[in-house]
């Protein structure tokens, strides 16, 4: 397994945990669809309830390392929450916040990627 590899199951691991709906985007999602394209991060969209927010990003900052010193009021910002894995491979977690994107991380299907089925824009 890759680094990026690794660097993916450990964040959809976490949002299996708490139960967050989401998709993988990006380079891996690309090259997860036959292809190939260079990426150095993991990107996912996520989820989560307008007023769940708060609750969301408290809890995936207990468990990932997250780069911003207040996680909360960036991602109200920006909507991204970058973190690093434990192999220092960087994370974007974007959250959704318009219906149809709602929509879409709803209808993302399962894919095998390294040695876990991960959620993928399908």
């Amino acid at each position: 397994m890759t680094d990026l590899e690794a660097a993916l199951v450990e964040v959809t691991s976490v949002l299996e945990r708490i139960s967050i709906p989401y998709m993988l985007i990006g380079g891996l999602a690309v090259s997860s669809w036959g292809e190939a394209r260079s990426t150095l991060d993991v990107d996912v969209t996520i989820w989560t309830e307008p007023e769940h927010l708060d609750r969301t990003v408290a809890e995936i900052s207990r468990q990932l390392h997250v780069v911003p010193k207040d996680p909360t009021a960036f991602v109200r910002r920006t909507r991204v929450l970058p973190a690093l894995s434990s192999l220092q491979i960087r994370i974007d977690i974007i959250f959704a916040a318009l219906a149809e994107e709602k929509r879409i991380v709803q209808r993302a299907r399962p894919r095998q990627i390294a040695t876990r089925r991960n959620g993928c824009l399908g």
